[in-house]
């Protein structure tokens, strides 16, 4: 049995190695960690859900050895592309992939299937423009952007070398 901090402990049914299920009134958190290197979060696509997305990855960044500047860049990142989500698409959930692996970490957030190209590798937008900053911070805090298909999703791919 692995011990995690729940936001709201009530709300938290089975946490084992292999599965955890949390509840709540906006939905079920399925979290499947086959180890401690991987993390897959599907969350209802509401600003509601970013606080959770955060300390999820946040502790299990922080679990896979990250340094706290990769943990911080890490979570800043997954916010950004999960809040892209949100704002641009009209998907009722969203999914975040964290793993492990050799020389890095490998951030995926689903949501990105009308994506042609990741935008933002032009520099920030005229300041008065009121968004188009997510992506060009995403460019700058990873080593890799990429688009991925998979599972029959398009995603957003960052991997952060470490």
């Amino acid at each position: 049995m692995t011990t995690r901090h729940a936001i709201d402990p009530g709300d938290l049914d089975t946490w084992t190695d292999s599965q955890v299920w949390m509840r709540s009134d906006r939905g079920t958190m399925n979290c499947m960690t086959g180890h401690s290197a991987q993390l897959v979060l599907t969350m209802p696509a509401e600003t509601s859900a970013l606080g959770s997305i955060r300390l999820q990855l946040a502790m299990d960044a922080s679990d896979s050895g990250a340094d706290l500047d990769v943990v911080e860049e890490l979570v800043l990142v997954a916010s950004e592309l999960a809040s892209n989500v949100i704002r641009h698409t009209d998907d009722v959930d969203m999914t975040i992939r964290f793993h492990v692996v050799p020389g890095g970490w490998l951030l995926d957030v689903s949501g990105a299937d009308s994506m042609e190209h990741i935008p933002g590798g032009g520099g920030m937008p005229d300041p008065m423009q009121q968004g188009g900053r997510g992506l060009v911070i995403v460019r700058a805090m990873m080593d890799d952007v990429e688009l991925i298909d998979d599972e029959g999703r398009r995603w957003v791919r960052c991997h952060k070398r470490g």
